[in-house]
């Protein structure tokens, strides 16, 4: 009880030396010019929109086309369904093994395109939104006129063939992975795959169907964006990366682009994305869920003082109080006058 009251009295005598030395109003000057000084600081810096680097590992992607003219893909000796040879306006490399193809392959505006990975090769969907009608695709083979196709079309890829071919494009709204309560109903499995698939495998493979569409693995690292005196450099956020979880789904929203590209991972297994995008366009749909999705976000307090930009105004604002509070000390010394 003696130390509360020690602690009340000494409480009250420093509010009392604060009322003598600093009136309400000084106070409720410095509390306003403070709050503007702090408003000013987040409004110009802090609510530049994040941007988020994707280094994931999956066996699904999926975009939409938003860009068609770095959305060609080019393919080497890809292997052709027998359903789907017809499409082909008789290109295409046929024996008693099965038809391989060598093309370029151009999507058009609004095409959805998927990457699945399976054990030994991967599969390159096309097809077009059921509003569209029409070819939607163009097949261009070297020295021939193009091929206009007007149906899905799934082009196979050896590893082999696959580790040759230039990254695989990601240019449009997309997804990456699946929940796992996603899942597709499985269609084959490693002891049924078609014999014009088999007969064309290098004798080395070892061929599996994989049906899930796992987000294997990965990591989201959120970067800020300047806002005063540049076009919006980007520059790291400490302690801004996310581990994302095993059978999860990204998906972009609002029409946000994935931009990046997929590769065949080096670890054997699904693939490797590298992308960007709008870190406030993002949702993680965690396994299971479907209707809550998380968002990447960090504090505009965390973006606004460690934005470059705003170095100058912080350093100015620290000066002038330094320089505040030298010329009052000054001046309660020249008030006062010397001792003595």
């Amino acid at each position: 009880m003696a130390a509360d009251r020690d602690i009340d009295s000494g409480l009250a005598h420093w509010l009392g030396k604060l009322r003598t030395h600093y009136p309400p109003y000084h106070l409720l000057i410095a509390l306003v010019i403070s709050g503007l000084i702090f408003g000013a600081i987040i409004l110009t810096t802090g609510w530049g929109s994040p941007m988020i680097a994707l280094e994931v590992r999956s066996n699904f992607v999926s975009y939409t086309v938003g860009r068609p003219a770095i959305a060609a893909i080019a393919v080497q000796d890809a292997v052709v369904s027998d359903r789907d040879r017809a499409l082909l306006c008789g290109y295409g490399k046929t024996d008693e093994k099965g038809t391989r193809l060598t093309a370029r392959i151009m999507p058009s505006q609004g095409d959805i395109v998927e990457y699945v990975w399976n054990k030994g090769f991967a599969i390159i969907r096309f097809r077009s939104p059921p509003e569209k009608t029409g070819p939607h695709l163009d097949m261009q083979v070297q020295k021939q006129p193009i091929c206009k196709i007007d149906s899905e079309l799934s082009l196979y890829l050896f590893d082999a063939n696959l580790t040759e071919m230039p990254p695989l494009p990601l240019v449009g709204p997309g997804q990456i992975g699946a929940e796992l309560g996603m899942q597709p109903v499985p269609s084959q499995t490693k002891s049924d795959l078609p014999t014009w698939l088999t007969q064309q495998a290098p004798a080395d493979a070892e061929l599996g169907v994989s049906n899930t569409r796992l987000l294997l693995d990965g990591t989201a690292r959120v970067y800020g964006r300047t806002n005063l005196g540049s076009d919006g450099n980007l520059y790291p956020i400490p302690d801004s990366d996310f581990n994302l979880p095993r059978g999860s789904r990204l998906t972009t929203v609002d029409g946000t682009w994935l931009t990046g590209t997929v590769t065949l991972a080096t670890t054997g297994e699904g693939f490797d994305v590298r992308a960007t995008t709008e870190a406030q366009q993002l949702r993680l749909y965690r396994i299971g869920s479907q209707e809550q999705a998380e968002t990447f976000a960090t504090g505009v307090l965390s973006r606004a003082f460690r934005d470059p930009s705003a170095a100058p105004i912080l350093l100015f604002v620290g000066i002038f109080v330094v320089v505040v509070q030298i010329l009052l000390a000054l001046a309660a010394i020249e008030k006062k006058g010397p001792e003595g």
